[in-house]
């Protein structure tokens, strides 16, 4: 929030901003006087910031970088069963790990040591070649094929 000049709102204006916004949610007419200005000005604004003179600002975020996510080299048979619920997290944190960097997917998998039986880039090694497996057995399910098995071309 910022004056409409683009300057920081003082101190003043943000008390009369607030108080009137208990005017703009009257009772009987539900935020109507705060939609009806808003609606009303070309800047949106409600009755608050048009008695003090600010203007809402909202700063669109970048896109996130998509880091490279370490690929599997071989996929890897989870060595317990999982759940559906921890199934999925597993293939969501394959799928998300290119958000994030390294530091951090070693932290994420640093929590899942007793499944990968590793920390640190092993542990996330592994994780990634779990996940990668489930999500091969998860298609050729799809497909009728078992794990490794070729389709067949008439």
């Amino acid at each position: 929030m910022v004056q409409a000049t683009g300057s920081p709102i003082t101190v003043g204006q943000a008390v009369v901003r607030n108080f009137l916004r208990w005017v703009d949610a009257m009772p009987f007419f539900t935020y109507g006087f705060g939609m009806a200005s808003c609606l009303a000005t070309r800047r949106f604004q409600r009755l608050g910031d048009l008695a003090a003179g600010t203007v809402v600002i909202y700063e669109r975020a970048g896109e996130l970088p998509v880091l490279a996510a370490p690929p599997p080299i071989v996929p890897r048979p989870l060595p317990v069963g999982l759940t559906a619920d921890e199934t999925r997290a597993l293939v969501r944190f394959r799928e998300r790990a290119g958000l994030w960097p390294a530091a951090r997917r070693e932290e994420i998998a640093d929590q899942a040591t007793a499944l990968s039986g590793a920390c640190g880039a092993a542990g996330v090694s592994r994780l990634m070649a779990m996940a990668h497996w489930v999500q091969e057995k998860k298609q050729t399910a799809g497909d009728g094929r078992s794990h490794g098995e070729q389709p067949n071309n008439p």
